[in-house]
């Protein structure tokens, strides 16, 4: 650019240059070229203004560089300034040398002498380097000396400068923005290794850096062709002339270096600081190991892996020194399995190697290869044992050397002064384990030894309380186990399955929330037995008739005790309380009062019934006798009949009373459970206002039952039923086939059972009399007799099964019975022929000590054609019946008392009669059913039975059919 003033116009510059520069117009229309007047330029808002001028200089350079031309050289004719101005300019040109040294320009001023005073003139030459002055038609150059010794004093500075850089602990380098080194300091050529600039310029990039660290080089230089950002800072890893990795922070920029915009990149060596960092990240690193670790093996292995990691070491283990002396490798990395299985066996009882002496503490601190802590460590093995005479070599293992390891090093852990296994490191390579890296290992060994005590003890800690958790899961009590604010930490299955809270479920848990336990009377919660223990310290039981009420509803009587627990100090911590479900003790307990209280009174009401069966036989008897004279349908007969009758409802309420007896043993046979229960329960009903519906599926099992007896039963829960239906409806009778596997509150064995159940929908039970309603006597009724259902507790239970019943008052009544299934098929039924008289012959002897019911017998077997003998005893039966044998007239039946007051009985008498005659033919009779003889009296050798009082048409049935051979 070049600025004319008056005289010099700009039509005559350009006339002037072309003389000059050939081709001008093509400059000046690319461009390139631009001549304006000074009115264009310095004053063109009408005033020259410095701000406005310079930015107008800083723009056109920059236009330049954007048509790729290397920059602005300008020329200003100062023709145009006035001495007014002067001052302005002076500073205009102050500011234009700044703007010159900081772009790309170049800059000639030309001034007018005659507009210059001898002031301006020297402030001109002072402000530039060098000036050009026409005297006499020649042009004399002119230095400003000021000036030269500025420049002598930059020169000397720059001098300065480069020999501080040379001298920094730094390394800088001047790179292209390609990479083309242009400058290196010493301090880089001493960080690389290298002796000049131009052998480390042969080495190639990638050479320099580590794989992974020349990955990120390339990275960040595709980045900035892309235009990408890339930090000011990073960390590089390279790789030093003897092949030593070293660690370099590394901060870029952008600088003017020799006119031309290069890149400055200073390199400081961090590599003790990478590896003090890296040993304070290792350290920490085991100790998080070390403090979160929760299983021995998992936890060591991780050691040794960070461990591997550190060193770089190929290999790593870990022995633990043990109760009996071996050291094996409890975790290890790298090593081959041949070394592992032929290394890991050793022990320091008959072995000998390095590991031994370390393990064992016998080292030297004054040998080169031992630390002052016991460790071992060498660089070289090969060259190690090529030192040691032939005989000694022998006396230790060499395994190391022999596997090829160079590099090994033995490290003790330690607990206190109790060493406790070590750390085995080694590599192929030489000088892998320096005593730098042994001695931060030691340090880490501690710290190992630490977690290994912690680890043992929380084993030992696991395994016991993993017995412990065994012995209370196992265990037949409920164990809920509580903190100090009564939060459970501890449940067991059978307290699971009793509160109906599994332990994940109930552990944090308040005690009350999942143990909620009333009193079974008030239904008044119990206060909570832990409150107390933790009030008293001692040992506590809760109050009887206490029930635990589950998640479910469920409600059982359980029996309780807490204790608290103490640690070492003897501080209560925790309780623990222990309880059992006793519903079913309570249960069998109550059940044992019924059958007792049955018992008792059963004794004396067999007696009684004995007595009074025999005074019913003599009643019955003679009434049948006497009937047979009379002429049937007259006055007589029919109130005999009457009084017969009434005789039989006596005899109905003295079976009732046998069967109540402990003795009333029932007389069985396999039947189906089906029959009985319809006609059982509809003749109970007969001329009732209640129907009986009946939901009885086939295929019930058979069931080996007495049906007069269960027949009674159904009777009488049938008839409680109807007397608790005032109003009518129907009565529920149904039945299924149920399996018993396991007892749960049923006093059953495990087997298979018929399940009857009769619902009414009555009146229901009160809760606090439901218990009572099996005892005998007790009756809720005014014409009862209190001896129904105490009948029916102990007809069940003498058939081996149960009755049981529940109630809800306003609601109806269940009754339960369960009746053991019979494996035996229901036998074919016999049709049998009717006789209105039945009458035989032959020799009978009657034994009985009620002399009424021996004429009594007498007189009916005489009537009916038999030949009789009576007898009150059975000594004389015996001698009778042997008297008759030898004569030649022996008895055809025998009637034998089973109980004779003060003599012998038929019991027995019928065992020495078939000792003198195995065929002989008796039929056994009482009026007291209390022994077994009377339902199994063919196991005793009788034929036939007849319980007192007997009809006389049942009794000479029965001794016909014994003499005939036709049934008995």
């Amino acid at each position: 650019m070049w600025i004319t003033s008056e005289p010099l116009q700009v039509e005559e510059a350009k006339a002037a240059l072309k003389k000059a520069v050939i081709n001008l117009d093509d400059y000046i229309k690319k461009g390139q070229i631009e001549i304006l007047d000074y009115s264009e330029w310095y004053t063109r808002s009408g005033k020259f203004d410095t701000d406005e001028v310079l930015q107008g200089w800083v723009d056109k350079e920059k236009l330049a560089l954007e048509k790729g031309l290397d920059g602005l050289r300008l020329t200003g004719n100062t023709f145009w300034l006035e001495p007014k101005d002067w001052k302005d300019f002076n500073k205009y040109e102050v500011a234009l040398d700044g703007v010159i040294g900081k772009y790309r320009m170049l800059a000639i001023c030309s001034y007018s002498l005659e507009k210059c005073g001898a002031s301006d003139v020297i402030g001109v030459m002072s402000s530039h380097r060098c000036s050009l002055v026409r005297r006499e038609g020649q042009w004399q150059l002119v230095e400003s000396v000021e000036l030269k010794r500025m420049e002598e004093a930059l020169s000397e500075s720059k001098q300065n400068y480069r020999n501080s850089i040379e001298n920094l602990p730094l390394g800088i380098r001047i790179v292209t923005a390609e990479g083309e080194l242009i400058y290196a300091n010493q301090a880089i050529l001493d960080i690389y290794g290298y002796s000049s600039i131009e052998e480390f310029a042969t080495v190639p990039t990638k050479q320099r850096y580590t794989p992974e660290s020349y990955a990120e080089h390339q990275e960040r230089k595709e980045k900035r062709k892309r235009g990408e950002f890339v930090p000011s800072n990073y960390e590089i890893s390279i790789v030093r002339k003897d092949g030593e990795v070293c660690h370099l922070s590394v901060f870029r920029r952008e600088v003017i270096w020799n006119d031309k915009t290069q890149f400055q990149v200073l390199y400081e060596d961090i590599t003790e600081r990478k590896q003090n960092e890296e040993r304070r990240e290792f350290t920490n690193r085991l100790l998080e190991i070390a403090n979160s670790g929760t299983e021995l093996t998992s936890t060591l292995q991780a050691f040794v892996k960070e461990v591997k990691r550190f060193t770089g070491c190929a290999a790593v283990g870990i022995r633990i020194l043990d109760s009996k002396g071996n050291i094996p490798y409890q975790a290890y990395e790298g090593f081959s399995r041949r070394f592992y299985e032929s290394e890991s066996p050793l022990s320091i009882k008959s072995d000998q190697c390095m590991c031994i002496n370390v393990i064992r503490g016998d080292t030297n601190p004054s040998l080169s290869f031992y630390t002052e802590n016991g460790s071992f460590y060498i660089n070289g093995t090969t060259a190690f044992l090529a030192t040691v005479p032939e005989e000694e070599k022998g006396h230790t293992r060499n395994v190391c050397n022999e596997c090829g390891y160079e590099s090994v090093a033995l490290v003790p852990m330690r607990l206190g002064t109790t060493i406790l296994g070590l750390i085995h490191m080694v590599d192929t390579r030489t000088d892998m384990v320096p005593l730098t890296m042994v001695r931060v290992l030691e340090e880490s060994a501690l710290q190992i030894g630490l977690s290994l005590r912690r680890l043992w003890a929380e084993r030992e800690l696991k395994e016991e309380k993993e017995r412990l958790r065994v012995t209370l899961r196992s265990t037949g009590d409920a164990v809920i186990a509580t903190d100090t604010e009564e939060k459970v930490t501890l449940l067991n299955r059978v307290a699971e399955n009793l509160t109906g809270w599994t332990q994940e479920e109930a552990v944090g848990k308040r005690l009350e929330e999942i143990f909620h336990i009333v009193d079974e009377r008030t239904r008044r919660r119990i206060k909570n037995p832990v409150q107390r223990v933790f009030k008293t310290g001692r040992i506590v039981g809760l109050v009887n008739h206490a029930i635990l009420i589950s998640r479910d509803g469920t409600e059982r009587t359980i029996a309780d005790s807490g204790a608290p627990i103490h640690d070492e100090a003897g501080n209560l911590f925790g309780v623990v309380l222990v309880f059992r479900d006793i519903t079913e003790t309570r249960r069998l307990e109550e059940e044992l009062r019924k059958v007792d209280k049955l018992e008792s009174v059963g004794t004396l009401a067999g007696g009684i019934a004995h007595d009074f069966n025999n005074f019913l036989t003599g009643i019955m008897g003679n009434i049948s006798l006497v009937r047979r004279y009379m002429e049937p349908g007259s006055e007589a007969e029919d109130r005999l009949l009457e009084a017969e009758k009434a005789s039989l409802r006596a005899r109905d309420l003295t079976q009732q009373l046998l069967t109540f007896a402990r003795g009333g043993a029932p007389i069985r046979k396999t039947v189906s459970i089906t029959k009985l229960l319809k006609e059982s329960a509809t003749f109970a009903l007969r001329g009732s206002n209640i129907k009986c519906e009946f939901s009885l599926p086939d295929g019930l099992w058979p069931v080996e039952i007495d049906e007069g007896q269960i027949s009674q039963v159904i009777n009488n829960v049938v008839i409680n039923a109807e007397e608790a239906m005032p109003k009518g409806g129907i009565i529920e009778v149904g039945a299924k086939n149920i399996v018993i596997r396991r007892r749960r509150g049923l006093p059953l064995s495990v087997g298979n059972y018929v399940e009857i159940t009769i619902e009414d929908h009555g009146v229901g039970i009160p809760k606090d009399i439901l218990p009572r309603i099996f005892e005998p006597y007790f009756t809720t009724k005014q014409k009862g007799s209190g001896l129904g259902l105490a009948t029916s507790f102990s007809i069940v239970k003498n058939h081996d099964g149960y009755i049981a019943a529940d109630s809800a008052v306003g609601v109806g009544t269940s009754v339960y019975i369960y009746l053991p299934a019979s494996k035996k098929s229901i036998p074919a039924k016999k049709a049998e022929v009717a006789e209105a008289r039945i009458t035989g012959k032959g020799r009978v002897l009657v034994m009985d000590d009620e002399e009424m019911i021996r004429l009594l017998l007498s007189r009916i077997l005489t009537g009916g054609g038999y030949e009789v003998e009576l007898t009150k005893n059975g000594e004389e039966a015996i001698e009778l019946y042997q008297k008759a044998k030898e004569s030649g007239q022996p008895f055809d039946a025998l009637i034998l008392d089973l109980t004779i007051a003060g003599g012998m009985g038929g019991k027995e008498a019928i065992r020495r009669l078939l000792e003198i005659d195995p065929n002989v033919k008796a039929i056994v009779s009482s009026g007291y059913s209390t022994d077994p003889i009377m339902s199994e009296f063919k196991d005793y050798g009788f034929s036939g039975v007849a319980a007192k009082p007997y009809e006389i048409t049942e009794l000479e049935e029965t001794l016909r059919k014994i003499i005939t051979g036709k049934g008995g």
